[in-house]
């Protein structure tokens, strides 16, 4: 096996040689651009052939690539990062796998036949004192082993129904253009059925036999409401405003994605076993659902006097509204931190 060598001598015998092509090519500029043309040219798929050597093979990549010193410092910095993180994610495998032996050390104990106190047959007969010895390491163990599997599980289904988002919407294939060309009603029909495939997708419920239309106009900030999941009636209300809107009525269809997922959330909430979630995540969403717990990115005159900050960047940082627009790939600020990641954490 062949062993990758990033260590700090290599990069040195690195860092020289590409002083030397620098020095060298300012001294024969056009005539090594010919040379290294032609060479490329007519023996490019020989340099395997005739290096023998991994020091010439550099000397050769280097020269032909003609690399440069901040190139090779990039290089040694995305190998450094990358170490670090499966160093950490070691060291957290050794820290699992330690209490893990601690556990087994410890079962043990308690099983042993020869112990002076019996072993097993005691604690048999005591069954408080087999679950003060036996069920807390046990129990520790069991609910690690199964929030990490949840976690797997959770994560790998949303990335995969995110997948299947985005082949719907590639599937549709609406333009701007196209898409302004449907009458009202026209795309009614089309968010009704993009609902009833999201349905399909996240395993939802969302009503899908009609649309609630309401007229809620522009913001006074001039931002535009699209749509929005209406809880314990499972419907999705969309702005006529919105649909009429010839620059922002597209981002409807992407919208329903965003609305659907809410339902998702809410299903989790009420029905633990609807959706396979950690508990962290369903305790997120339900604590943000709570009334007076969710922000909805316009700040109120009320809000103002009562001192509560509430943007735009505030609403979307949410779990409830970060998770959404995540699924549904909507546009999020620039180094936004978000309360709660989940899925589409690192």
């Amino acid at each position: 096996m062949t062993l990758r060598d990033f260590s700090d001598n290599v990069k040195l015998r690195l860092t020289e040689l590409i002083n030397r092509f620098d020095k060298e090519n300012d001294e024969w500029w056009g005539f090594g651009r010919i040379v290294d043309f032609v060479t490329d040219f007519f023996l490019s798929d020989s340099i395997k052939d005739n290096v023998r050597t991994i020091e010439a093979y550099h000397e050769e990549i280097l020269d032909k690539k003609n690399m440069s010193l901040e190139q090779l410092d990039k290089v040694w910095e995305e190998v450094y990062a990358t170490d670090m993180h499966y160093a950490e994610r070691m060291r957290e495998i050794n820290e699992q796998f330690n209490q893990l032996l601690a556990n087994i050390r410890a079962y043990t104990d308690i099983l042993n036949p020869t112990q002076p106190d019996g072993g097993l047959a005691p604690i048999l007969r005591s069954e408080d004192e087999f679950q003060a010895r036996f069920a807390p390491a046990y129990e520790q163990w069991d609910t690690w082993l199964k929030s990490a599997i949840t976690r797997d599980i959770e994560r790998a289904f949303d990335h995969r129904a995110q997948r299947q988002v985005d082949e719907l919407f590639a599937s549709l294939g609406y333009t701007k253009a196209t898409w302004n060309a449907l009458t009202e009603d026209g795309k009614i029909a089309v968010l009704l059925e993009v609902i009833a495939a999201l349905n399909a997708i996240l395993r939802t419920n969302v009503d899908i036999k009609a649309l609630k239309i309401i007229d809620d106009g522009y913001r006074e900030d001039s931002s535009l409401l699209l749509a929005r999941y209406e809880v314990g009636v499972n419907q999705i209300e969309v702005n006529l405003a919105a649909l009429n809107d010839s620059k922002r009525s597209i981002d409807l269809l992407r919208g329903m994605a965003h609305e659907v997922r809410h339902a998702y959330q809410y299903e989790t909430v009420i029905d633990p076993s609807k959706h396979i979630v950690t508990d962290e995540t369903r305790q997120q969403w339900k604590q943000n659902f709570q009334p007076g717990n969710h922000r909805d990115g316009v700040q109120t005159e009320d809000e103002k006097s009562q001192g509560i900050v509430d943007t735009y960047e505030i609403y979307v940082s949410q779990p409830l509204e970060y998770d959404a627009a995540m699924f549904a790939r909507n546009d999020l600020p620039n180094n936004l931190v978000p309360v709660y990641s989940g899925s589409w954490g690192n």
